[in-house]
């Protein structure tokens, strides 16, 4: 099939110059039996590569006609029969009109006033025409629209529009190229027979490509590219990625494997995508610079370059950097010692914006980090990699050092983190940020993080102290804290202490935590004064304290005197403390503020104080909280723990099902939550789920330079 499609489109560029790749990506949407638009000026051979188009399909009609605001339904969809009139009966004679078409082209579509838009819009979306009181089956295979403008503020044509899957400009001839004119002849265009797709074929292709698969390290890319157009265009109304589209793509990338003999979807199959997001064609460079960004992400070689990168496009700034630091130009952070450009005084505290465009390895680095910076880091889901600090001396530990409050970091990949520091001051050590006032999203740490002090010990995955945002993020290492000298600990998953919000988070890793004062450890954060929500912990907690001060953990927090709201909990929790109180809950192990809508599914929790949600509730408020009745408590230690008082209820765990969490507390599986069948329990809808696909087979998608190259090679549309 690829030689006879190789032919084809050989045979279909013939006379034609610079043509090659809207031939290209026509010739796919009509075996893929979407629809196109080209947009340009007159003269620029769309309606030519449209009659062309229609002669690959054997036995088939087309029609063409340049609507304009007068027209009227007659001239698209046929005269009225006369006879069936007689009969009173309302009926078109459409032989050699649109409903008989496999192929139709439509000049300046969107011109048509609604009578046509109607009409259009059921034989697009059903291929069904209403024929007076008959629906009739259309043969329609392609629909190609043109037109000079594009109907962004009309919602009536947009309709029309959204149905459009592959979107092509189409441009006059570049003055390089011009000469190439000269040599073409006016000849009339044939398809011989012999080489035309007969509808046997085409229904083929459509059957074939359902069986063709997408593997995971596809889908991760293509959700990658969903979630940076969406975050790309977030202020902009024109552009819209909808479920309609997405599933019409998934069909255009299964047709483009199938016909290049592939039963697996692959990533030069991604860079069609470049024709399918965008709306409004000045978004076409912002829309291309996502899609190759993210298979560049997915390669294991940093150096492939698909085509040329925004970075070489970018203009040098006065200080070394490319960009100018604004959101619109940002500085773009290419290596290391772009990094380092962030903690000088030209770039700290003046509010610039930055843009990672490359992967960083950190690996030969003992790394300082970035101080008092007042700014904006876009990561660009690249990855920064091999965090190592070892440090003595440092008060505020992590990629950063601290942030202010009008600062924000989104979308950094920071992996195999390890920072291991010790000292007498007070220690904020977090894999991201060890002080955090501004706001952090959609980013994720893997790795370990361990710090003791002679004072306080402040330790998370994300932030040693947050007093800002944590939203949208996840860590899957471990955390562990220490002090001495008659100072307390703080330990979570995702912050050590959290006055701040947190929201839209895991941890897969362990806590551990021991201090001669005080200690506090939570899956979650080790003492939470702000709050918590749509949050989960899958990792354990152990806390120890000295012979004669409390201990506090909880699956969630060790001591809550904020909010925690719509979470869960499945890793198992220990709290010791050997003369004094200590107290392990599955939610928390003290309550002095609010806890709502959560539920314990540990297996084992272990203290002088325990209990499967709080072990001790100071007058805080507890509504609708659960947990499991697994849990290896003995009969008299289930009636001293006060399961089924006012703290919440205990149920079995096969009631713990996707309803319960729905229907019973109210959690939000549109827009938040997700059901992970294989787990049997929530999962958040992060985009990238680093536990529900597995860091490990994240690797295994990824290509080398020379095998993705070679993919885009012997793609035939491409």
């Amino acid at each position: 099939m690829q030689e006879k499609i190789k032919k084809i489109i050989s045979k279909l560029n013939k006379g034609l110059v610079e043509r090659e790749k809207i031939i290209k990506i026509s010739f796919l949407t009509l075996l893929a039996q979407e629809n196109l638009i080209l947009i340009g000026p007159p003269g620029t051979a769309k309606s030519e590569i449209s009659r062309r188009l229609s002669q690959v399909v054997k036995d088939g009609q087309y029609f063409e006609y340049l609507l304009t605001k007068f027209t009227t339904p007659e001239e698209i969809f046929g005269p009225l029969s006369i006879q069936k009139l007689k009969e009173d009966k309302f009926k078109r004679n459409t032989d050699a009109y649109l409903p008989q078409a496999s192929v139709a082209f439509l000049d300046e579509i969107f011109k048509a006033n609604s009578a046509i838009l109607n009409s259009l819009l059921t034989i697009i979306n059903e291929k069904k025409f209403h024929n007076g009181k008959v629906k009739e089956d259309v043969p329609l295979l392609s629909l190609v629209g043109a037109s000079n403008e594009l109907p962004i503020d009309d919602n009536e044509l947009n309709a029309l529009y959204d149905r459009f899957l592959v979107r092509k400009v189409v441009d006059y001839v570049d003055d390089e190229s011009i000469s190439a004119l000269f040599a073409v002849k006016d000849r009339e265009f044939k398809l011989n027979d012999e080489v035309k797709f007969s509808s046997k074929e085409l229904e083929m292709i459509k059957e074939g490509s359902q069986e063709v698969k997408i593997p995971e390290s596809i889908q991760r890319a293509i959700k990658e590219i969903r979630l940076d157009f969406k975050d790309e265009f977030e202020e902009n109304s024109a552009e819209s990625f909808s479920d309609r589209k997405f599933v019409k793509i998934l069909k255009l990338l299964r047709v483009s494997a199938f016909t290049n003999g592939r039963g697996e979807v692959d990533y030069s199959d991604l860079l069609l995508l470049r024709n399918c997001l965008w709306s409004d064609y000045h978004n076409i460079k912002a829309t291309e610079r996502i899609i190759i960004e993210v298979v560049e992400a997915n390669c294991a070689d940093d150096e492939v370059k698909l085509e040329e990168s925004i970075s070489s496009e970018a203009k040098s700034s006065a200080v070394g950097l490319k960009g100018s630091g604004t959101a619109k130009d940002p500085f773009l952070i290419e290596d290391v010692l772009d990094l380092y450009c962030l903690d000088d005084e030209e770039h700290r505290g003046e509010g610039y914006y930055f843009k990672q465009v490359k992967n960083i390895d950190l690996s030969a680095e003992d790394w300082k980090p970035i101080n008092d910076f007042n700014g904006h880091y876009d990561g660009n889901n690249k990855k920064i990699s091999n965090l190592t600090i070892k440090l003595d001396g440092l008060k505020q530990i992590g990629l950063f050092g601290g942030i202010t409050e009008s600062s924000s970091i989104r979308n950094v990949k920071l992996e195999d983190v390890e920072i291991d520091v010790e000292g007498k001051c007070t220690k904020y050590a977090g894999g991201l940020i060890g002080k955090n006032k501004g706001e952090i999203s959609n980013s994720y740490v893997t790795g370990n993080i361990s710090t003791s002090a002679s004072d306080s010990s402040y330790g998370g995955g994300i932030a040693g102290m947050n007093e800002g945002e944590i939203s949208n993020s996840y860590v899957t290492g471990n955390i562990s804290t220490s002090a001495s000298d008659h100072a307390s600990s703080y330990g979570g998953g995702i912050a050590g202490m959290n006055e701040g919000e947190i929201s839209n988070s895991y941890a897969t890793g362990n806590v551990s935590i021991s201090a001669s004062d005080f200690s506090y450890g939570g899956g979650i954060a080790g003492m939470n004064e702000g709050e918590i929500s749509n949050s989960y912990v899958t990792g354990n907690v152990s806390i120890s304290a000295s012979d004669y001060v409390s201990s506090y953990g909880g699956g969630i927090a060790g001591m809550n005197r904020g909010e925690i709201l719509n979470s869960y909990v499945t890793g198992n929790v220990s709290s010791f403390s050997k003369y004094a109180s200590s107290y392990g809950g599955g939610i928390a192990g003290e309550n002095e503020g609010e806890i709502s809508n959560c539920v314990a599914l540990n297996k084992e929790i272990s203290s002088k104080s325990y209990n499967n949600r709080i072990a001790k509730n100071d007058n805080g408020e507890l509504k609708n909280n659960y947990a499991i009745k697994t849990m290896l408590l003995n009969e008299e230690e289930i009636n001293r723990s006060n399961i089924d008082g006012k703290e919440g209820k205990s149920i079995s765990e096969k009631l713990l099902k996707n309803k319960f969490f729905q229907k019973n507390i109210g959690w939000d599986f549109d827009e938040v939550w997700s059901w992970n069948q294989e787990e049997k329990r929530p999962v958040l809808k992060l985009g990238n789920e680093a536990e529900s696909i597995g860091l490990a087979k994240a690797e295994k998608g990824k290509k080398t330079k020379s095998e993705l190259i070679k993919q885009i090679e012997e793609n035939i549309w491409l």
